[in-house]
Formats: C-alpha cells, structure tokens, sequence
C-alpha cells in the first residue's frame, strides 16, 4: 500500500480536471470558454433561444464535469491503484496507465500515452452524457424534435476537445522540453 499512498498527483482524464491539475484558474477560466462555445453551438441553429442555451450548456457540462470529469479518474485511478498493489511485479505500469505520476515513475511515456486515450474516452463519454441530458432538456421544452441533438453534441465536444487536446499538447512539450 506503500506505493499507493505515496504517489504524487495524479493527471484526470477529461477536460475540467485537466485544466484543475494546472491551477483553479484554468479551470474556470477554460470552463467558462468550454460552456459559451458549447452554448454557441447549441444557439448557432436558431432553434434554441440564446438564454436556454446557454444553460443548457452550464447544466449539461456539470454533470459531465462531475461524473465523467472527476468521477472517472477516480475510478480509474483507484482501479489502476489497487491492480499495482495487488500484482507488484507490473506496478510500474498499472500506475502508468492509470496515469499516476511521481517521481522516478518507471513508464512515464506511457502515462504520457495514457493521458490521451483517458481524453478521448471522456470525450466519446461526454458526447453520450450531454446527449441524455439536453435531449431530456429539449424533449421537455418541445425542441428535440426541431434539433439533431445528438449531431450538436458531436459538434460542440469536437471544438471543445479539440482545443483541449491543443492546450495539453502544448503543456506536454513545454513541460519535456
């Protein structure tokens, strides 16, 4: 258990946690970029009023933020935790899958690796999410009839991910350079 508790941070898979490792800051200032691009997109066909929205943006990403964001990586992380304690002869790389990082960390390149699979599975994971929830949203308000609900998803995740992916990669190099 040694090893389990001792390591260091751990980098989340998805974009709120991301952005939480580098600093509250970026957190909310790339949530809040997150939800008026999401909002945009959701408005963009004219079938949605602007106020609705974009609150259905807020509401749609803090449920992916909690239960894809953070829940997730912890799940994941305890998963990876609890295999690297239970068979010691591949510790190194469960904790490196799970992407644990700490010092003298046997795989960093594939927690690197892993870094990016766990981004594209909370990105397919939040397209579903998000679809469930505004679908319910717009069912209720009469628009999911008039609204490809799931291609908006598609969309929105797409630009939001995409940027993301720009910024961790950018923080990937900067950090190994």
């Amino acid at each position: 258990m040694a090893m389990f508790v001792a390591s260091g941070p751990v980098f989340a898979n998805g974009g709120g946690p991301l952005l939480l490792y580098w600093n509250l800051f970026a957190f909310l200032f790339g949530s809040v970029f997150i939800v008026l691009i999401e909002a945009y997109v959701y408005g963009a066909n004219g079938a949605i009023s602007k106020a609705n929205a974009l609150k259905d943006s807020i509401i749609a990403n803090l449920w992916s933020t909690l239960l894809i964001g953070f829940c997730v990586p912890l799940v994941v992380a305890a998963i990876t935790g609890i295999l690297s304690e239970s068979m010691p002869s591949h510790q190194g790389l469960y904790l490196a899958v799970g992407t644990w990082v700490f010092d003298q960390m046997q795989y960093p390149n594939v927690s690197v690796a892993f870094i990016y699979v766990w981004l594209g599975v909370s990105y397919l994971l939040t397209v579903q999410l998000e679809h469930y929830v505004l679908f319910k949203r717009w069912l209720k308000r009469g628009e999911a009839a008039v609204v490809k609900v799931k291609r908006l998803c598609w969309v929105s995740n797409s630009v939001t991910y995409s940027l993301l992916l720009v910024a961790l990669s950018l923080v990937l190099w900067l950090s190994y350079t």
